[in-house]
């Protein structure tokens, strides 16, 4: 009986404890890309990134677009509606976001 009690005292501490610690100041990011391809070469990627946290609890959202058009000259084109936002993608799973105004991968 003696074992379940500071079992029990160390989770009521640990509960306690984690009531009183400050949530974590660095937010969140919600991303969504979307490519598409066309058999005359014509290729399109946009990305819509959404930043949350406590200070910007309604978010700061960044949409950036890039086609590629054998077509025209220049063939390809990209823009970011938010200049302070950047990203990097290598089309299959890494991600890397900055909001440091530096132009990053596929144009944006």
């Amino acid at each position: 009986m003696h074992f379940s009690s500071l079992a029990l005292l160390s989770l009521a501490t640990t509960t306690s404890l984690a009531s009183v610690l400050p949530r974590s100041q660095k937010g969140s990011w919600s991303v969504s890309v979307t490519k598409s391809a066309f058999a005359n070469g014509y290729q399109s990627q946009t990305v819509v990134a959404n930043y949350t946290s406590k200070s910007y609890p309604s978010g700061i959202v960044s949409t950036c677009n890039s086609v590629h058009n054998p077509t025209a000259t220049p063939a390809d084109t990209s823009s970011c509606d938010n200049t302070a936002f950047s990203y990097e993608y290598d089309g299959a799973s890494k991600w890397s976001g900055a909001r440091d105004g530096k132009r990053g991968g596929n144009g944006c």
